[in-house]
């Protein structure tokens, strides 16, 4: 993988189109061999961005790259039932603000709960609201 990516910087490299958009995200830590400590442990956390392989979001927590985490993801104003994904956290950078230290995470989605079909559900909502296949 692309060191910059893992560092959190190089956004243009991406593969897939980010949607920057805040929705609600419940994260559950199921494993992180670099800090036990955290496994098990749940953050209530809001989106930075969205894109159909994974997302951004801040946690107020270390939480080392390659941690196992379960996401949640709940669309505001949508009347869809919530997103269950898990994935691998491939970079985290902390920032302060206003004397708050918290790190973004960006997680690469390793698999979607519901399988294939609401995988393609997922993709198609991030992809009408990034305006992607729209007809005219």
């Amino acid at each position: 993988m692309d060191n910059e990516i893992r560092k959190g910087v190089g956004e243009e490299k991406r593969k897939a189109p980010r949607l920057e958009e805040k929705n609600r995200v419940t994260v559950t830590v199921l494993s992180s061999p670099e800090a036990p400590e955290i496994e098990s442990k749940s953050f209530y956390c809001w989106t930075h961005d969205l894109s159909e392989g994974g997302l951004k979001f801040a946690v107020h927590t270390h939480v080392p790259i390659g941690a196992l985490l379960k996401l949640e993801v709940v669309f505001l104003g949508g009347s869809k039932d919530g997103f269950l994904h898990n994935g691998n956290v491939m970079w985290e950078q902390e920032f302060n603000e206003e004397g708050i230290v918290s790190n973004w995470l960006g997680v690469k989605f390793t698999e979607t709960l519901g399988g294939a079909e609401r995988l393609a559900e997922w993709s198609q909502i991030i992809g009408e609201k990034l305006g992607v296949g729209e007809k005219g």
